[in-house]
């Protein structure tokens, strides 16, 4: 059975505080050998896997061609944090994913919400909502829960502004699958 959930970042410390309380929420989904596609700088896996290079990537490899440089059930968990949105095919890439992940391993894919301002970027070559990401991921992965998260690590505009956009639209959307047997 699918379960939702919201959960709010309700700390007004110092938005560093708040990236951590972040990704400890994340972090604490994962098990084992963890996959970090896309990382850029900020790698919560034991290996990352991006385009650029810099000291957190471990895999140099644009994540728009396939196959990846891994061995199909490689992997216990992966991680994609703001990625697929800016994806050719992000289909293709969940099929991968799927692909090199272990059976009964966890995926935690992290969208920002299509409707939410914070997000709208050009940069972005798809949006996302709670029933578009569902239909895409539920092809490849059994959802587990879906979260809706509603803090932002980077507000552009004032606080109370903010507060009011996120009881409309949660900023981000978390979802954990995991691969069948």
């Amino acid at each position: 059975m699918l379960k939702l959930k919201s959960f709010s970042k309700e700390s007004k410390s110092q938005i560093w505080m708040k990236d951590r309380k972040y990704v400890n929420f994340i972090k604490s989904f994962f098990n084992g050998l963890v996959l970090d596609v896309g990382c850029g700088y900020n790698k919560m896996g034991n290996i990352g896997v991006d385009i650029i290079k810099n000291d957190f990537v471990d895999v140099i490899h644009d994540l728009n061609n396939t196959p990846y440089p891994f061995k199909d059930n490689s992997f216990l968990t992966i991680n994609c944090h703001h990625v697929i949105e800016h994806l050719n095919s992000p289909e293709k890439v969940l099929q991968e994913l799927h692909k090199i992940l272990k059976p009964n391993g966890k995926i935690v894919i992290t969208v920002p919400h299509a409707n939410h301002p914070m997000y709208l970027s050009s940069e972005h070559k798809q949006f996302f909502d709670k029933k578009s990401m569902t239909n895409l991921m539920s092809k490849y992965f059994k959802i587990i829960e879906i979260i809706k998260w509603r803090g932002t690590e980077r507000m552009p505009f004032p606080v109370f502004i903010h507060k009011i956009i996120g009881m409309i639209y949660p900023s981000q959307l978390i979802f954990i699958g995991q691969k069948s047997k």
